[in-house]
């Protein structure tokens, strides 16, 4: 279907995501970038070029769109916590910890979101709070070595 109706909505989209999973996001940046002039300012669109970006080292459009995204959904959590990932890598911990607590909030279920908060709050010498969030990431851990394979 792709290939006979290359202009079918959300056609590029599907495939940049499987290439993303399959660890080519160089090939899926291509495919985002046909799917965002078919769909301008989609946030999914716009998340998975900026993920795709950010596993390519391209920060700066990467940032710029995780801005845009997080502006329309704050609730996407995943784009809270890429941005605040990459602030607290760019040395602007005021500001990643604001995105990462986000993130947290958004959704509170993913070990990686607190872990990296408990980094966040640790960089800004917040020490409780990442002791906190430290706890919740191991707890979230043993949660998942705790459940069978299966039920992931």
């Amino acid at each position: 279907m792709y290939q006979q109706a290359p202009s079918t909505p959300r056609a590029h989209y599907q495939v940049a995501v499987a290439l993303i999973r399959l660890d080519r996001p160089t090939e899926a940046i291509p495919e985002l970038r046909l799917e965002q002039q078919m769909t301008p300012d989609d946030p999914d669109v716009e998340y998975q070029l900026a993920y795709a970006l950010l596993q390519t080292s391209q920060k700066g459009e990467a940032v710029t769109l995780l801005r845009k995204v997080v502006a329309v959904r704050p609730d996407h959590a995943q784009a809270q916590y890429q941005l605040g990932k990459v602030l607290l890598e760019q040395g602007d911990v005021a500001e990643a910890v604001t995105h990462l607590e986000l993130a947290a909030h958004s959704d509170a279920s993913k070990d990686y979101i607190h872990y990296q908060l408990q980094s966040a709050y640790r960089r800004a010498g917040r020490t409780s709070d990442a002791d906190r969030e430290l706890a919740v990431y191991r707890t979230i851990k043993a949660q998942h070595r705790e459940t069978p394979a299966s039920a992931h």
